[in-house]
Parts: structure tokens; C-alpha cells; sequence
């Protein structure tokens, strides 16, 4: 049984949200809504999501879902938490969220590698350490895989100063 197109819908749905930077001269809403830009260099990001802000989300996002489609296996688990990082591993049959991260990325179709490519976070709203995001739509056409599991919104949690992907 081929277990990877379910492995799409929630390592992209939380890879989308680190491709965004706040804007931070912008006040969340009341309710601590927050509307970020595209983080234009995402490959430039030297610690991402170390910020404690929704710009720190956003680049988690934006470093977390291309990380996930060229099946960089160190860079996507350093932004995933220990439940994601279980889940990923489990739906692979691998030993390890690193070891997970190739054959998860291999049966991508590059329509979907250009979709986490180009995906990003357009909103987040900050609840304490926990994050929601919603993610933007990348280049192309969005991988069928991804939306039935978690939609178009992901949650990361604020784990040892870092924002990384819980669900």
C-alpha cells in the first residue's frame, strides 16, 4: 500500500506557512490577526522562525515547504516538531524524519515541487506559542494531496525559540 500522497497534505500545508515575513510596522487585529508579505529570498534565511513574531512563522514556512519538495531531509525536520516529524516518518515507513523527507519528496510531481516552491504565508494569527497560518497559493497548480487534510491552514508552535510545524 502506497502511503505517500497522504504524507502531501500536512508536511505542505505546514511548509507553506514559512515562505511569509510580517510586516513589522502593522499591528494585529484585536483578535491577533496578522497579514504578512512574501519573504522574498527564503534561501537567504540564516535561522528561520527564530523570530518570536508571525515574521518568524512566516519563515518557517517559506524555508519549510521547499525544503520538503527538493527532499532536503535535515533542513524540513529542523522546522518540523516531534508529532509532525512521528507522522511524516510513520506514513513513509522510514526510521527517521530525515530518512522520510526523500521518498516523500520522490513521489512529487513537479507541478507539486513548483507549488511548495512558490507557496507562502499570507496570514497568521498568533494565539501565545502557538501559530495558525494560512498559506498562500505558489507557482502552478496546487497538489490535489494537499488540501483535504488540513485546507489551506497550518499550526506551528513556538518549541526551544524556534517556530516549527506541529500539524
Amino acid at each position: 500500500m502506497n502511503c505517500l500522497p497522504s504524507i502531501v497534505v500536512p508536511v505542505a500545508a505546514a511548509l507553506l506557512l514559512t515562505a511569509c515575513s510580517a510586516d513589522s510596522s502593522q499591528s494585529p487585529s484585536a483578535d491577533g490577526t496578522h497579514v504578512v508579505g512574501p519573504v522574498e529570498d527564503p534561501g537567504g534565511i540564516q535561522d528561520p522562525g527564530s523570530r518570536a513574531d508571525a515574521e518568524g512563522v512566516a519563515e518557517s514556512v517559506a524555508v519549510l515547504l521547499p525544503a520538503l519538495g527538493r527532499g532536503d531531509g535535515p533542513r524540513s525536520c529542523s522546522l518540523m516538531a516531534r508529532a509532525a516529524q512521528d507522522e511524516l516518518t510513520r506514513l513513509t515507513g522510514a526510521k527517521s524524519c530525515v530518512e522520510a523527507v526523500q521518498p516523500y519528496a520522490a513521489q512529487l510531481k513537479p507541478s507539486d515541487v513548483e507549488w511548495l516552491t512558490g507557496a507562502r504565508a499570507s496570514v497568521v494569527v498568533l494565539e501565545g506559542r502557538r501559530a495558525q497560518a494560512t498559506i498562500g497559493p505558489g507557482q502552478g497548480t496546487v497538489p490535489s494531496g494537499l488540501v483535504p487534510l488540513m485546507g489551506n491552514r497550518a499550526t506551528f508552535e513556538l518549541i526551544e525559540g524556534r517556530w516549527n510545524l506541529v500539524g
